[in-house]
Order: structure tokens, then C-alpha cells, then sequence
């Protein structure tokens, strides 16, 4: 949430925030999970359990839950606006393969469904079905770790910068997202403020300068391990590609697929990560400077396995977050900003929901 300096009830509907210093990003980082208000008296206090019983304000309750099944709602007599509420009830079906949900779709058991693999979509049409590509802000990225082996390769900065260069966005966006989404940096391309992703410095290297960067790094041809997890199929798609582009740049790469308990495990929670490069996606929440706080590994925790810590670049990053001018905000023009987060992060925006 930001820079919080305290929190208190003004009374039973208005809650005041202030903040230590400005941070602009606080009004879209309210939209997300951790902002929610809970009733924190009763918690504590035991009488009521978090766990078991359903708590909100929305214009739904829960009616009942089969687990990994469903989950039946009824509208809220109480909910504020409930006179406008039309849908009386409402049931979610869990369904995790996208060829059951299309199934689904074709006979009319479900009325609206979800996917994110881009063939669905295409497969979907002519059916009488009507289908909507949806552009977000979440993406996907290509960690490159340099904390498991810093005398190795990856803890070299020119190849580690061969890497991201050698990486075509457009290319992953085009064919492995089949032209459903968008090229991105660390910040979401779609949302306001977010750098171009054609003037970042990877964007400008050519082959030649590729070369010379793996040349100058401590690369000797060994195999370059891309772990990904099996429950998106699109990540094998990309890998695949990825691989290809690399062996351009006289890179071998190796895919391995675990499932996501194990590839998070080996990702986000050990320290230093046990991985060379990881695939997989973030949200990209609702402001551009919103994700490039994870660029901080003291502050987002999870990062401190695959990235540095540079003061340097989280001090560039907290002045992304207070500037209030909106011309100012564009993060293209923090030029240095830009050059560092480049360096550590590849992302082709996820655009096929």
C-alpha cells in the first residue's frame, strides 16, 4: 500500500490514511487484496474465524461451496445498491482445463467462461459463441537469476543484458500470443505513464552487439536451464520460442517443466532461487509504477532470491512513486530508471483473458 504512516476510523464509514510521504500509486494500490478492511475486534477476540466464515459488503453472498467444484452466491438484501442488482443467483464453476470450459460453453451449461490459452479463442469462434480479447495490465516475464551462481554467467551483467537483448517481444507477442498481446517493459505497456518498450536499451542492441556481449562474458556454451510450470500451456509455447531466439545469439537453452508448487518453491521462496531462468506472469496491477517496487528486493521480499539489491535503482524507483507532475510520471522519461529495470527483467504482456 505504500508508505503508510498510520491508519484510523474516522467513524463507521470513513476510514483516514496518511502517509509518511507522497506516494502516488495509493489510490490504485487500494484496488488490490491487502487493502481490504476486516473487523479486526472480533478476530482477535475469537468470535469470529476468517477461515469459515465469509466476510464482504458486495452486492453477493454465499449461498454454498463444494470444494474444488463450485461456488453458489445469492444476491444481498443488504448490499447499497441492491435494488440495481438483476442477477439473483449466481453459480462459479471450477473447471481447470480450458477444454472442458469450452464444452461447457458449446452446450450452454455455463453462459460465460475464461481462457488463456490464444486458441481457445479462435477455436471458440463460429460456434454462436461471442468471444472478447481482453488487454490487461498483468504480463509475462523471463526472470534471470543472479544470485544462485554469481561467479557463473548470469552473475555477469553483459550476459545477463545479451539475454534480455536477444529476446524479441514482438516475436513472443505475434506467435506465441498469436497476436493477442502487446510488447512490454517492467511497466505494463497499456496503462498510463509506461515506458515505451522500442526505446528501451535492449531494443536497440543488434545482433552484432549481442555477440559482443556474450563474447565479453564469462559464457563458455553450457546449458542454460528455462524452468517453467506445466498448468500454462502458453509458457511451453514462449519457452519454445525463447529457446530458439537465444540459440541465435549462441545461447543453449534447456526447458525443464515442473508443476507450480514445485517451480514456485524453486522460484519465489528459496534463497537464493534454485533456477537459471523462470518463466511465468505477473499482475500488473493499476499504476505503471506499481510493479517496479518488486525491482526492490528489501521491500518485496520474494525478488531477493533472483535480484540485487542497488540503492541506486530503489531510489529511482521511490522517485517514480512520489512524483505527482503526470507529465513528470511517465517513467520513459526517467531515462536511468528505464536502463536499470531493463536489465533485469523481459516481459511479453499476457493479453488472451
Amino acid at each position: 500500500m505504500g508508505p503508510v504512516k498510520s491508519i484510523r476510523a474516522i467513524d463507521d464509514s470513513r476510514v483516514e490514511v496518511k502517509l509518511s510521504e507522497p506516494y502516488v500509486p495509493f489510490l490504485a494500490a487500494l484496488a488490490n487484496t491487502p487493502a481490504a478492511i476486516l473487523p479486526m475486534e472480533e478476530i482477535e477476540a475469537g468470535t469470529l474465524d476468517p477461515t469459515t466464515n465469509m466476510l464482504g459488503t458486495g452486492p453477493f453472498t454465499l449461498a454454498s461451496h463444494r470444494q474444488n467444484e463450485s461456488w453458489r452466491l445469492e444476491k444481498n438484501p443488504n448490499f447499497r445498491d441492491a435494488d440495481d442488482v438483476y442477477i439473483t443467483e449466481l453459480t462459479i464453476a471450477i473447471s481447470g482445463q480450458e477444454t472442458t470450459r469450452q464444452a461447457a460453453m458449446r452446450d450452454g451449461s455455463v453462459s460465460l467462461s475464461n481462457f488463456n490459452n490464444v486458441d481457445s479463442l479462435r477455436t471458440l469462434r463460429g460456434d454462436g459463441l461471442s468471444t472478447h480479447n481482453q488487454l490487461q495490465s498483468d504480463f509475462y516475464y523471463l526472470l534471470i537469476n543472479s544470485q544462485q551462481d554469481r561467479e557463473g554467467p548470469l552473475g555477469d551483467d553483459d550476459f545477463r543484458f545479451a539475454i534480455n537483448s536477444a529476446l524479441s517481444r514482438h516475436d513472443l507477442a505475434d506467435i506465441s500470443l498469436g497476436g493477442l498481446s502487446e510488447p512490454t517493459g517492467v511497466t505494463p505497456s497499456n496503462l498510463p505513464g509506461a515506458c515505451d518498450p522500442e526505446a528501451l536499451p535492449s531494443a536497440r542492441l543488434d545482433d552484432s552487439d549481442i555477440a559482443a556481449l556474450v563474447d565479453r562474458s564469462d559464457y563458455n556454451g553450457e546449458d542454460i536451464h528455462l524452468l517453467i510450470y506445466t498448468s500454462e500451456p502458453i509458457l511451453g509455447q514462449m519457452a519454445q520460442l525463447i529457446q530458439q531466439q537465444l540459440k541465435k545469439a549462441g545461447i543453449t537453452v534447456v526447458i525443464d517443466q515442473l508443476d507450480y508448487a514445485s517451480y514456485s518453491e524453486r522460484v519465489l521462496t528459496s534463497a537464493p532461487g534454485e533456477f537459471d531462468l523462470a518463466l511465468g506472469w505477473f499482475a500488473g496491477y493499476a499504476d505503471a509504477s506499481m510493479v517496479a517496487n518488486w525491482w526492490n528486493p528489501e521491500r518485496a521480499g520474494f525478488s531477493a532470491g533472483f535480484a540485487s539489491n542497488h540503492s541506486d535503482l530503489n531510489d529511482l524507483i521511490d522517485e517514480s512513486n512520489r512524483e505527482t507532475d503526470p507529465d513528470e510520471r511517465e517513467l520513459g522519461r526517467f531515462g536511468d530508471f528505464g536502463q536499470r529495470i531493463d536489465s533485469f527483467l523481459y516481459a511479453a504482456k499476457a493479453g488472451c483473458w
